[in-house]
Parts: structure tokens; sequence; C-alpha cells
């Protein structure tokens, strides 16, 4: 078995990324290949829970072809003054948004709706979240490519205003992970970021946890839907 190692910094965080050749040569690269084949410009949601490995399969995808462009949807945060000044509510209680910054209610999602739908017939620039300054930056990246890959956690949920997002891409990808090996990865990241592990596990209860169950128990079916395995990828329906 061929393994294939990549050094990436994600997030702010290095990250030693591991494929099988296998996975590559059978499940991305003709997947890949189809994408090639369409005429115009495609756009790809590339949905999954948090920890489940998106953003480094991404860098994986663009490296498989000049033509594709890998985005993230985090530069769609509301700002840092936007969190602080609004509340939403969650099982009868208020909260302030930015005691749950990065669950789907602290996104702007009309604002996201609105540059993918231009994006489909002309060359736009793309917001980024900036994790030095923890905020966004608009107008940082210059989306020039054919093939448009989108990666983000709640791309394909089925509740408002989330699920208006769908129509506007031309196929989608859903991973799906272990919720076990979930829970261990995103600890992990925030004892990675400086918590301590009492800290960490505190964060994904408060946080990460709700984030989880809800991409995995609220996402539309994609067009590839892939389960991942100590590492491997397996494509469900084959």
């Amino acid at each position: 078995m061929a393994i294939i190692q990549f050094d990436w910094v994600v997030n702010g965080l290095p990250v030693q990324a591991q494929y099988d050749q296998k996975d590559i040569d059978n499940l991305w690269k003709p997947w890949i290949q189809s994408l090639e084949a369409k005429n115009g410009r495609t756009i790809v949601f590339l949905a999954a829970p948090p920890g489940a490995g998106k953003s480094t399969l991404l860098l994986l995808l663009e490296q498989l072809s000049n033509r594709v462009q890998g985005l993230g949807m985090d530069g769609f945060h509301y700002s840092n003054h936007y969190l602080e000044t609004h509340t939403t509510q969650r099982k009868g209680k208020s909260l302030l948004l930015k005691s749950i910054k990065g669950g789907p209610e602290t996104f702007d999602v009309d604002g996201l709706f609105e540059k993918i739908s231009q994006m489909k017939s002309q060359d736009v620039l793309w917001p980024i979240y900036d994790r030095m300054i923890h905020d966004v930056i608009k107008d940082q990246i210059h989306v020039t490519k054919d093939i448009i890959i989108i990666e983000g956690n709640y791309l394909l949920l089925d509740q408002e205003p989330w699920n208006q997002l769908y129509p506007l891409c031309d196929t989608s990808v859903l991973l799906h992970e272990d919720l076990k090996v979930l829970k261990q990865r995103l600890i992990q990241r925030k004892i990675q970021g400086g918590l301590t592990k009492e800290e960490a596990i505190k964060f994904y209860e408060k946080s990460d946890k709700y984030n989880v169950n809800m991409v995995c128990a609220h996402s539309q079916s994609a067009n590839l839907d892939v389960y991942i395995k100590n590492g491997r990828f397996y494509r469900i329906g084959q």
C-alpha cells in the first residue's frame, strides 16, 4: 500500500496529511477528470463536519488539476463587531453570537449566496478569515479558474437559510467520519492551538459538538457521498 504524505499549514496549524495512492487514483483523479470534462465554470460544494479533513482534501484536489481553485467559506463569518452586538435563539435561550462563533448562525449566508451567484458568470473577489486577527477580510482572493471547489461545514444543510445555497452548485461532495474520531481530532486541534486538555474538552462540549451534530443530522445528500475510515475513502452506494 503506497502512502503519499504532504506537509501543509491549515488554519494556521501544521498538518501532516497522508493519502493512499489507490484512493487518489481510483476516486479523486477520476472525479476531477469528470469535472474537467464539463463546459464553463463548475461550482462544487465540499461539505463535512468539523474535523473531517475537508481543508486538507481541498489542498490535495488543487494539486490534481491546475484548473481547480479551492475556496473556504470562513470568509463569510460575520465580523466580530456583528457577533458582539447580535443574538440568536437556541432551545428558547438567547445567545450572543460571539459565544457560538463558528456555529451556523454566525455566517452571512445571504452574502455567500450573492457571491456564489456572481461567480457563476464572472470572476469575483473572495473574502478570507484571518486567524491572526480572528476576523474577516474582504476581497482577498481573485477567483479566476473554471472549477471552483468551495469547502465548508454547512454548505449542504437542509435548514433555512442555508438550503438556499444548494441550487447554486453544479455538483457536491459530503464527507462522513466516525463521531468519536471527530471528537478526538477537534480536541487535539484546540490543544495544538494552546488550550489545556480540560479547556479543549469544554470547548468541544460547548461548541464543536453542536456543530458536528448539526452537519451529520441535517445535511442533504450529495452527488458524491464519501465515508472516511482509518484514513481511507469509501464511496457510499458503490
